[in-house]
């Protein structure tokens, strides 16, 4: 569990380059402009961004840790319900952390 804790504060930072950011508040930029020909109420260009931003590191972080989920939950013959996944799930839980 530590790993993880690690993993996320060390890829938070750097899973978007500049250059990503600087093209969603390019493109947020062409939307207002077009918003505001229209007659439209702005958006709020900080918090979209920072939405946005947010969003790419979310899909970012969970593409590099979908292989290790991946092999970790792989041995795990999980049933068909959802209840029994995640009495299972819960089960691993309390083995791990309890």
């Amino acid at each position: 569990m530590k790993l993880w804790v690690t993993l996320i504060v060390s890829t938070t930072i750097t899973l978007t380059t500049s250059n990503q950011r600087q093209q969603v508040y390019e493109r947020l930029l062409h939307r207002n402009h077009i918003r505001f020909q229209m007659g439209m109420r702005p958006i709020d260009i900080t918090k979209m961004h920072h939405r946005k931003v947010q969003a790419i590191e979310i899909a970012e972080y969970e593409g590099l840790l979908e292989p290790y989920l991946i092999d970790a939950f792989a041995d795990i013959a999980w049933p068909d319900s959802l209840t029994g996944r995640i009495l299972i799930a819960v089960r691993l839980y309390k083995k791990k952390c309890g």
